[in-house]
């Protein structure tokens, strides 16, 4: 079946699609509205006060980043990473 005018009051008929003006501005609405659960939430400078292995040192450190990928930093913003070998924090 070739797609003419006549097919497309067919389908609008049959499927309730129409491009009113107000059902096309529910439709974004709705996908704005829900859009933000595509995305993880965003955090700043969270405080955590951690210790080095000797449980002598402790310090303030800040994580910042999403729910997928996140960072340590300190108050200078310097990002921090523990050593896999020692578990010191550097």
């Amino acid at each position: 079946m070739f797609y003419t005018q006549k097919n497309n009051s067919f389908i609008k008929a049959v499927t309730g699609l129409n491009n009113s003006p107000k059902k096309i501005m529910i439709i974004v609405g709705l996908i704005l509205l829900f859009s933000n659960l595509l995305f993880g939430d965003r955090f700043e400078n969270l405080v955590f006060e951690l210790s080095q292995p000797d449980n002598i040192d402790y310090f303030t450190a800040y994580v910042t980043g999403d729910g997928i990928h996140s960072r340590v930093h300190n108050e200078k913003n310097f990002t921090m990473v523990m050593d896999d070998k020692t578990g010191f924090w550097c």
